[in-house]
């Protein structure tokens, strides 16, 4: 992340990736977060998919009680949280669904990778508001493991 000739290398090799017909994942906040909000996206990982002229096809996730249909925060891994401890969580939660919900592909058409993000940005929120806002009690109210 604080290398730049690191982060120069990753596009390029996942670039070389695409164009060799691989599927590349990508999460383009860069970090974890509670879900609640969508971060703001770094763009440099959107530039492989434009060297590879590859699709990108966005797509929201998000955890819900399978019993309740509220939102779950047990897979949270955020701020002072461990992976042991969301691992444990999310372990010893009540059934947990994971809620995927798929964009249309859709290639650059001439956008640079920070408009082309900002797009990709703007279509997973709308992906992601399809189903009713996530409403749930602070996830800090969480106890680490």
């Amino acid at each position: 992340r604080t290398s730049r000739k690191d982060a120069l290398r990753m596009v390029r090799d996942m670039a070389d990736a695409m164009k060799n017909g691989d599927v590349v994942a990508v999460f383009p906040e860069g970090t974890t977060s509670d879900g609640r909000d969508l971060l703001p996206f770094h763009a440099n990982l959107i530039q492989a998919a434009i060297d590879a002229q590859a699709p990108v096809q966005p797509l929201s996730l998000k955890f819900t009680d399978a019993l309740s249909g509220l939102p779950s925060f047990a897979p949270c891994y955020i701020g002072d949280d461990t992976l042991i401890g969301s691992i444990w969580r999310t372990l010893k939660a009540q059934r947990i669904e994971a809620i995927l919900h798929f964009g249309e592909p859709q290639v650059a058409q001439g956008r640079d990778r920070r408009a082309w993000a900002h797009d990709l940005r703007q279509d997973i929120i709308v992906l992601r508001d399809a189903d009713a806002p996530m409403q749930a009690p602070n996830p800090r109210a969480l106890k680490p493991i």
